[in-house]
């Protein structure tokens, strides 16, 4: 029996958007169709890094992306319109 995480499922009706284990393209995805905005990896294994976490639905995209970038090590960055998620490399 797997266990389903309702927050996940209806995080939506409580103006959020709630990622549990999700790789990045799927979040990224959701995201570029909420915002209206294009994107690609700089790496395309960059999507495959898995979120655990929620983001306000309706907070400005700048907030968006800054709570991804603080909580998975990536960066974003413009280039010629489109946004590029690349991996902090230390």
């Amino acid at each position: 029996m797997k266990i389903v995480k309702t927050e996940v499922i209806t995080g939506w009706r409580h103006g959020r958007f709630v990622f549990e284990e999700q790789p990045l393209s799927n979040i990224m995805r959701d995201l570029s169709r909420w915002y209206d905005f294009e994107y690609e990896f700089a790496d395309p294994n960059v999507g495959d890094i898995v979120f655990l976490g929620s983001i306000p639905r309706y907070a400005d995209f700048k907030t968006a992306i800054s709570i991804l970038e603080k909580s998975g090590g990536i960066r974003f960055s413009l280039t010629d319109g489109r946004i590029v998620i690349s991996k902090i490399t230390s």
